[in-house]
C-alpha cells in the first residue's frame, strides 16, 4: 500500500504569541510611535491654528481709528508686511460701514418713473453719486425731492442731466450728487 498524505493546510484554531515573527513585532511597534506622534503634531497644530484664529479676532476688532502702536504689535504678531495690515484695515473699515441705511433708502424711495443706473459710494468723501433715466424732468425733481427727505442724504442736488434722443422714448439721463452722513 501507499503512504497515507497529510493534506491539511491549515493551523488548528487558536492564536499563539508563539507563532508571531519578531518582524511583525517590529512593525507593530513601529506603528505605535508613529501614531503617537502623529497625534502629538496634531494637537500642536491646533494649538497653533487657535492661536492664530485669536489674533486674526483681535485684528478685525480693531476699528481704522485705531493706534498706531496697536497696529505695530497686531503686524508684529502676525509678521505681516505693512501693505497687508494696510489692506485688512481697509477691509475691515468698509465691513463696519452702514450700508444697510443707505441701500434701504434707495430701496424705499424708488419711483417708477425711475431708472437707476450706477450708484457710486464713497466713504472717504461721504458722499454718494447716482446715474439713472428718468421719465422725464418733473420725475427726476420728484426724485430728487424724495432723496431729500432720506435720513441718511443730505445736500441732494442735480448735477447734470440731458434728454437722449437717440433712445424712442427720450429719457432724461441725469447724474445726482449727495451727502451721505455715514455714522459707524
Amino acid at each position: 500500500m501507499s503512504k497515507r498524505m497529510n493534506l491539511a493546510f491549515v493551523k488548528p484554531a487558536g492564536f499563539s504569541v508563539a507563532d508571531v515573527s519578531l518582524w511583525s513585532w517590529g512593525l507593530l511597534l513601529a506603528a505605535c510611535i508613529f501614531a503617537l506622534l502623529s497625534l502629538q503634531h496634531y494637537g500642536s497644530v491646533k494649538a497653533r491654528l487657535m492661536n492664530s484664529e485669536e489674533k486674526l479676532q483681535s485684528v478685525m476688532v480693531l476699528q481704522p481709528q485705531a493706534s498706531t502702536s496697536a497696529e505695530k504689535k497686531a503686524a508684529e504678531d502676525f509678521k505681516l508686511p505693512k501693505q497687508e495690515v494696510s489692506m485688512v484695515r481697509k477691509t475691515v473699515a468698509q465691513l463696519v460701514i452702514p450700508w444697510e441705511g443707505l441701500f434701504k433708502t434707495f430701496e424705499t424711495t424708488q419711483l417708477k418713473s425711475i431708472a437707476l443706473l450706477e450708484l457710486s459710494p464713497s466713504q472717504q468723501k461721504e458722499m454718494v453719486v447716482i446715474r439713472g433715466e428718468g421719465r422725464d424732468l418733473d420725475a427726476v425733481f420728484a426724485y430728487i425731492r424724495a432723496l431729500e427727505k432720506a435720513p441718511v442724504l443730505d445736500k441732494v442736488h442735480l448735477q447734470s442731466h440731458y434728454v437722449d434722443k437717440a433712445d424712442p422714448d427720450h429719457p432724461v439721463v441725469f447724474t445726482i450728487h449727495a451727502q451721505w452722513k455715514v455714522t459707524s
